[in-house]
């Protein structure tokens, strides 16, 4: 009896140690692109990628990035940014933008830009205004960014305007849209332009 309970605590300990020498997520990130080892890329202590504090990049106040008085980043009105009418921008209809039939641009399957695999993807890392890590977004050509959440499902993609990129779910809905910040990288607001996250 005593030689099965020694080798089950002698396999749960086993367990244990394999699981916690599997590294964090967060951790594949390079320091760099990490707004919790980087603190210029973290809006909490630089201000100026901070839409709360920096008015420039904030679309409540600065109405030329604001989807709903800029007319030209807005794909209710601009039918070239909306991949309903535009068929060149709707993974649906252009095989190329689809991670589903391209799998270069499929995380699951290129193991190159899957951030449990490296380390500084080719892409954007999204986090939330914590600096939590959220989602990636891969570049799938002409602009187009895909959306993959943490376990690699893909999400989402944006498409470039002439402010930055308008973020739409699988079906097309309009969901968000993303601003440029002061540092080359953009902010993520919600349709009534609150601030979600940013990208590195």
């Amino acid at each position: 009896m005593q030689a099965k309970v020694f080798r089950l605590h002698s396999l749960v300990v086993a367990t244990l140690l394999v699981l916690l020498s599997i590294p964090v997520l967060s951790q594949r990130i390079a320091t760099t692109r990490n707004p919790k080892t980087n603190s210029s890329i973290n809006p909490k202590i630089n201000g100026s990628i901070n839409p709360k504090i920096n008015s420039s990049i904030n679309p409540k106040i600065n109405s030329s990035i604001n989807p709903k008085i800029n007319s030209s980043i807005n794909p209710k009105i601009n039918s070239s940014i909306n991949p309903k009418i535009n068929s060149s921008i709707n993974p649906k209809i252009n095989s190329s933008i689809n991670p589903k039939i391209n799998s270069s641009i499929n995380p699951k399957i290129n193991s190159s830009i899957n951030p449990k695999f490296s380390t500084n993807i080719n892409g954007k890392y999204y986090f939330n205004e914590d600096g939590d890590f959220m989602a990636i977004l891969v570049p799938a050509g002409d602009g187009i960014f895909l959306r993959f959440d943490t376990d690699m499902e893909w999400t989402g993609y944006a498409v470039p305007n002439s402010e930055g990129l308008t973020l739409f779910n699988l079906d097309g809905d309009w969901i968000g849209y993303f601003v440029g910040n002061s540092a080359g990288e953009y902010n993520l607001f919600d349709l009534d332009g609150e601030w979600l996250g940013f990208t590195t």
